[in-house]
């Protein structure tokens, strides 16, 4: 793990570039779920690699962990390292961070049984830090990192989503 003042030069340095040139800030990411036979799913985004699959209830075999694992982790990890830039930024000395989120879900609905969302019932963050600082500091450092998290802000910003869908050639 790099030291302290290595991430927030980095930070900076990202930021000086996105300052001075602010269409290098603007990405587009692209990945690509593929499923065969089965729910067994392969993802693909550049190098990296993820497999998952849904238990054997919902018609899975359970050879990997479920997608929510993976969604679930993205909100998390992302809210730990978006604490950690606005701590770096800010000079918060802040050592671990845990971030545990907490979902409920009505799994009718993935069935469409009723009129019930599919889609988590109040997610819930649990945040620890090992700082010093007040808890003034706390909420203030926290709250700044979830107002400029992408996956934070994604789990609470209702918003269309483009669909396209296109017939794909029989192998």
């Amino acid at each position: 793990m790099p030291a302290p003042a290595t991430i927030k030069s980095v930070l900076q340095r990202t930021m000086a570039k996105y300052e001075k040139n602010p269409d290098s800030a603007i990405n587009t990411t692209t990945c690509l779920a593929v499923i065969g036979k089965g729910m067994y799913c392969t993802v693909q985004e550049g190098d990296a690699v993820l497999r998952m699959d849904l238990p054997k209830s919902v018609g899975g075999e359970g050879l990997a962990v479920s997608p929510g694992v993976f969604g679930r982790a993205c909100i998390a990890g992302c809210v730990a390292m978006g604490i950690r830039i606005a701590a770096e930024l800010q000079d918060c000395p802040v050592g671990n961070i845990q971030v545990e989120l907490a979902m409920e879900f009505d799994d009718r609905g993935i069935f469409s049984m009723t009129k019930v969302t599919a889609a988590p019932i109040a997610p819930r963050l649990n945040i620890a830090l090992e700082t010093s600082v007040s808890q003034a500091q706390i909420d203030a450092l926290v709250s700044h990192a979830l107002a400029h998290d992408p996956w934070f802000l994604a789990l609470q910003m209702p918003y269309e989503v483009g669909v396209t869908v296109q017939p794909l050639e029989v192998t």
